[in-house]
């Protein structure tokens, strides 16, 4: 008897689990946009000194592009400024600490508060470029370090890049690629990719152009 009343417990709970309705529920939760890994394989990088220098293993939010149409959001790389730092800026010991030595009126700096995220490559006093190999930090364009080549050609689907062999790596397989934002090149966003996969990002002027930056 008591057998018999154990089983049809455990039945019940097995009938009711396994609902079509739960189970949409769950088929429902599981298709969320927002709610996807993504796993990014380890690769390793030498020989190299760009602004992003290698990958790693990572586990970040599938952020879908419709979400990033405010481009002020903090986070994300906007065309020209990265949170309240904007390409230009003076350099600003408030909000910027100085990280490597001075070169020729060039160095490296990060941020007082999020200094693992991005970096800032001063010149003359100002804000050239603001850079990050963050993984899974995104751009106003939708792609994210760790985001596969062929996600960058679709997210800038009607813009022409300009493509660059990485002189410290191997043609084809590290490159860089430079959307302008104007026929001056005065200014755009770069993308370092390594064997198809971007592992860095930087918005700023010219200096885009080079391969070593200040290190």
């Amino acid at each position: 008897m008591y057998k018999n009343i154990v089983m049809s417990i455990v039945g019940c709970f097995l009938i009711v689990s396994c609902s079509p309705k739960n189970n949409a529920a769950i088929e429902k939760d599981s298709s969320s946009e927002n709610v996807g890994l993504i796993n990014v394989i380890e690769k390793d990088t030498t020989n190299r000194k760009t602004v992003a220098d290698s990958t790693h293993i990572i586990e970040t939010k599938n952020i879908n592009a419709s979400t990033l149409t405010d481009l002020n959001d903090s986070g994300y790389f906007n065309k020209n400024n990265y949170n309240d730092i904007y390409i230009g800026d003076k350099f600003d010991e408030t909000l910027l600490k100085r990280d490597t030595e001075i070169i020729d009126d060039c160095f490296n700096a990060v941020s007082n508060t999020d200094e693992k995220e991005a970096n800032y490559q001063i010149e003359n006093g100002l804000v050239a470029i603001i850079y990050t190999n963050e993984l899974g930090l995104g751009s106003y364009s939708g792609v994210k370090t760790g985001s596969s080549l062929e996600d960058v050609y679709s997210k800038h689907a009607n813009e022409t890049p300009e493509v660059i062999d990485n002189p410290y790596g191997e043609s084809g397989r590290n490159i860089v690629l430079i959307y302008w934002y104007s026929p001056e090149k005065n200014s755009g966003i770069r993308y370092d990719v390594d064997d198809d996969i971007v592992t860095g990002m930087s918005i700023g002027n010219t200096s885009l152009l080079y391969m070593e930056g200040c290190l």
